[in-house]
């Protein structure tokens, strides 16, 4: 899960594809959605740009340095 100020999305990461869903429904969920979409599309263009040896460290770095909150889940 990523978050940051008041959005919140679970990234699933399987092999080199990634997922991105916003998790909380609030007043700005159109809004989530098409962010979590084009954050998507990001993740996978830069997955296939990059083909890093470990997809969800390198995801994980990328959007640390955007300024995202990582939590991990099980």
């Amino acid at each position: 899960m990523i978050r940051k100020t008041h959005a919140a999305f679970l990234v699933s990461v399987v092999e080199s594809f990634v997922t991105i869903k916003p998790l909380h429904e609030s007043k700005h969920s159109a809004l989530n959605i098409v962010t979590a979409g084009t954050m998507q599309m990001v993740g996978n263009s830069k997955l296939l740009l990059y083909n890093p040896e470990d997809a969800c460290e390198y995801l994980m770095e990328y959007y640390k340095g955007l300024g995202w909150t990582i939590d991990i889940a099980d």
